[in-house]
């Protein structure tokens, strides 16, 4: 009779985990949005990893097809903003699964400043893992965008 409890109450021990289970994955919640997005190019001298100062980036935003030039601060740093897309999904049960995703905007992106080589017009997605993008805030996200440039021989 304990051998028949104890095989009985395994058994049971493993509907119910597989019913959570079949519970956890069954609450997840596919979404789609939208963010704002804050690129931030900065942009250094290849061999020294100093701040580039006036480095000038110019690019096609995707989403309203215009073209645009920023140049860099003192830092090196220039920012540029765009709304994009975003997706993801979400499980209260198994947070660490949630994702986010932003589809990211600027087509194509070139930096070129007075005494280095400018670089070739680049998708983002090639400048950067488009996974490092930031949640600052609901609807607000930042990407970093490190361009090394060669200086001229």
């Amino acid at each position: 009779m304990a051998r028949r409890a104890k095989r009985a109450l395994c058994g049971l021990g493993i509907v119910v985990v597989l019913l959570l289970m079949a519970l956890a994955l069954s609450t997840q919640v596919m979404w789609v949005g939208n963010t704002d997005l804050m690129v931030e190019f900065v942009v250094t001298d290849a061999r020294s990893g100093a701040p580039i100062h006036g480095a000038e980036l110019t690019g096609l935003d995707c989403e309203s097809l215009e073209r645009f030039a920023v140049r860099t601060d003192e830092r090196g740093v220039a920012h540029v903003s765009s709304r994009c897309m975003t997706s993801g999904r979400n499980n209260r049960l198994t947070p660490w699964r949630n994702t986010f995703a932003v589809d990211l905007p600027l087509r194509a992106v070139r930096a070129h400043a007075p005494g280095y080589r400018a670089t070739e017009e680049k998708h983002l997605g090639e400048l950067c893992d488009a996974r490092t993008v930031e949640r600052t805030a609901p609807g607000r996200s930042r990407l970093v965008v490190q361009i090394a440039l060669e200086p001229l021989p």
